[in-house]
């Protein structure tokens, strides 16, 4: 039995290393690297140490948005928590 070969589009995707839209191919892994790269940051008022602050999250680049909605999709149940 001869190896299933890949329609054209599949294989053009992995030659070219790019989705449809552009964005770059990702593992799981480095899906979650781009995913860690996003930060948050904590504002305050400057010589005011105990005042007030807010907390802002950069917003996800095209790949880092891709992730997340990924995510979304496919929602994970955390068993650890005992009842």
């Amino acid at each position: 039995m001869a190896a299933a070969q890949p329609r054209k589009e599949v294989q053009a995707k992995k030659n070219r290393r790019r989705t449809a839209e552009g964005l770059g191919l990702h593992s799981f892994s480095t899906l979650l690297q781009v995913l860690g790269t996003r930060c948050r940051h904590q504002c305050g008022l400057q010589g005011d140490a105990n005042g007030p602050t807010a907390e802002r999250l950069t917003e996800p680049g095209a790949s880092q948005q891709g992730a997340l909605e990924m995510g979304r999709a496919f929602p994970v149940q955390d068993n650890s928590r005992s009842s």
